[in-house]
């Protein structure tokens, strides 16, 4: 499997606004909010990610992010 690509796969799906409330509310009561918003508080969630219990997905890419360029350099005679 050495040097084979595999992509991530996604499925999106637009959910009812009722169940957008219960899920805000849910995850209200377990999470934390992000240092980084603006004066109210809000800004504009576009994704939200769900990993398994063993944050298997997460570990992955991590395993399999890109690994920093290096320069290559040679001497070459003048």
């Amino acid at each position: 499997m050495h040097g084979e690509k595999h992509f991530r796969h996604e499925l999106k799906y637009a959910i009812p606004y009722g169940d957008y409330l219960a899920m805000r509310a849910r995850l209200k009561m377990i999470m934390t909010p992000d240092p980084h918003t603006v004066t109210d508080g809000k800004y504009k969630i576009r994704s939200i990610y769900f990993d398994n219990s063993d944050d298997k997905a997460s570990a992955a890419k991590k395993r399999t992010a890109r690994k920093p360029l290096t320069a290559k350099t040679r001497k070459t005679a003048l």
